[in-house]
């Protein structure tokens, strides 16, 4: 994925205002569990720690701050699909929890729910090949001292590998 890295004080300066303004560009590329029944949606609540979970974030906390993730179904699987995302807030495990708070887990985020074990031996190879949870940081983009950056990064291919099995119809997930 990407990740933003200033090379001055000035520079740092400027992306931080600009990451707790939210004018930063974030897109998001994940593959979760099921079939979301909105194709296209707004996730919006607020974000704190999970009270039973110190590791876990959780839209049912008692204090957060408002966090707000945008969705839209790319593509459909047998149970799962291929979403892409943008933050309008950004906060810590923020798509995550809010895709495990709307019952569609990342795929392989064992914290949140996304943990797979399915009855195709083959996708569970992948699956634990990976490693990971199946969330990728796709796309940043800023303005800069007048200048517009945009940045873009391709699935890595563990990600890549799990998409290309699940479109030739294998496996319920």
């Amino acid at each position: 994925g990407l990740l933003v890295v200033a090379k001055n004080t000035a520079s740092f300066e400027e992306l931080q205002v600009k990451f707790s303004k939210h004018s930063i560009k974030r897109e998001y590329t994940a593959l979760v569990g099921g079939k979301l029944k909105e194709k296209k949606g707004t996730v919006d609540t607020y974000h704190g720690r999970d009270p039973n979970n110190r590791l876990k974030f959780s839209a049912m906390a008692k204090k957060g701050r408002r966090a707000v993730t945008h969705y839209e179904v790319i593509e459909e699987y047998a149970h799962g699909s291929l979403v892409k995302l943008r933050l309008e807030t950004g906060r810590t495990h923020q798509i995550r929890m809010h895709m495990s708070h709307i019952g569609h887990p990342v795929m392989n985020d064992a914290l949140y729910g996304g943990a797979c074990k399915t009855s195709d031996a083959g996708l569970n190879r992948l699956l634990a090949a990976s490693g990971r949870h199946l969330l990728h940081a796709g796309k940043l983009g800023f303005d800069l001292y007048g200048t517009k950056f945009i940045f873009d990064s391709e699935l890595p291919s563990d990600f890549k590998n799990v998409i290309i099995y699940l479109e030739k119809g294998a496996g319920g997930l």
